[in-house]
């Protein structure tokens, strides 16, 4: 029977270079803000990046339900446009070590069925305290701790504007 295994949700590691990436996607670089305009857009820009985790999981028995598009945080019981879905999700192998996809690859799901497939995405406004919907229905999200070395060598988060 279809099934998921939460493996973890890990912290990304919020570098100055990548506030800086993301406030300038985000801010056009901060031209034509005031300094307090600016300084309350880095406090965003910083706030958002540190609401992000990386998502780690495996599917069992993966069948023709199986979808990425099921994976997320929502306010209701089911994904809305508005909500916080699964972002840059890759396959990983059955040790979590190398990737078997590139972000915003397509898994193809038909080719894993009846198998395990170990997957991880990002998700943006983390919620601790609301449940990870899937496809299988939600299940419970673990508190957030530091991203393992091993995702951290072959996994970066990209800002989004």
């Amino acid at each position: 029977m279809p099934g998921i295994e939460m493996i973890g949700a890990y912290r990304i590691d919020v570098t100055e270079a990548l506030l800086k990436e993301a406030y300038d996607m985000r801010y056009d670089g901060g031209a034509g803000l005031t300094s307090t305009d600016e300084a309350e857009a880095r406090a965003l820009v910083r706030e958002e990046l540190t609401g992000i985790v990386l998502v780690e999981l495996s599917v069992h028995d993966v069948d023709g339900a199986c979808s990425i598009r099921d994976f997320g945080q929502a306010a209701g019981n089911e994904l809305g446009k508005t909500d916080q879905a699964a972002y840059a999700e890759v396959l990983l192998s059955d040790d979590g070590t190398r990737l078997l996809t590139e972000p915003f690859d397509n898994i193809d799901f038909d080719a894993l069925r009846g198998q395990t497939a170990r997957i991880a995405f990002f998700l943006h406004f983390y919620d601790p305290k609301q449940p990870l919907l899937t496809s299988y229905g939600p299940t419970l999200v673990p508190p957030r701790t530091p991203m393992p070395e091993r995702l951290r060598e072959i996994i970066s988060y990209e800002p989004v504007d």
